[in-house]
């Protein structure tokens, strides 16, 4: 048994030095149209939208106004891509993703705010969702700025029971058509580290050794 330990640690050694030299390994965006390049805007213009592609936003009624504003180069520019857009075209709104995940795995959720231009910190504000729970508000004041102001926030958060989670951001504060920016929405799996894998690959291999060599010994 000694030497299967002594043979499993020299490959244990010898695959993670491969690990260290091997290409790093980038995670797909699970969200869709994240950049929200979709719907099309031309340079120099924006767009009321009730809906997007990947996204349901919130339905724009008389009373209650939803939609979104979708901005292309004007008003600031998009941190990625051409698009970017604003939760508080009309009145404070809001967009949602469900997201095909797995139950307590580990996603890093990262996006991209900016307060308006010249707008006050309390009508600038951007509430993050996560399976319904706040993950917290995003504001700040855009007085003196000339366009955006990009910040990048990262959270790590966990699938929901069962195989999808519900991702949401809404428009907080005054309610006034003047509000936050968003843009490059990004969600990927956390990734096990590559010592992780190869330990639990190397513990396989030895325990199918073991059991060989028991089978062996027992018919001999």
């Amino acid at each position: 048994m000694r030497s299967i330990v002594a043979a499993g640690a020299l490959a244990l050694a010898a695959m993670l030095g491969s690990a260290g030299a091997s290409a790093v390994y980038a995670p797909p965006n699970l969200i869709v149209n994240g950049s929200f390049e979709e719907p099309t805007q031309s340079s120099g213009s924006w767009g009321f939208h009730t809906s997007m592609s990947g996204w349901t936003v919130k339905p724009d009624a008389d009373a209650d106004r939803g939609g979104v504003e979708v901005r292309n180069n004007t008003v600031g520019e998009a941190q990625d891509g051409s698009n970017f857009i604003e939760l508080d075209a009309y009145g404070n709104s809001w967009i949602s993703q469900t997201v095909d995940t797995i139950e307590n795995s580990l996603y890093q959720l990262t996006f991209w705010y900016s307060p308006r231009e010249n707008v006050a910190a309390d009508t600038n504000g951007i509430e993050v969702f996560w399976n319904d729970t706040s993950l917290g508000t995003l504001t700040g004041s855009g007085a003196g700025n000339t366009g955006n102001v990009w910040a990048t926030h990262t959270f790590t958060v966990s699938g929901a029971a069962g195989s999808t989670t519900a991702l949401k951001f809404a428009a907080v504060g005054t309610s006034d058509s003047y509000g936050g920016g968003l843009d490059n929405v990004s969600l990927t799996a956390v990734p096990l580290p590559p010592a992780a894998i190869l330990f639990g690959s190397v513990l396989g291999s030895l325990a199918l050794v073991a059991r060989k060599r028991r089978a062996a010994a027992a018919t001999a």
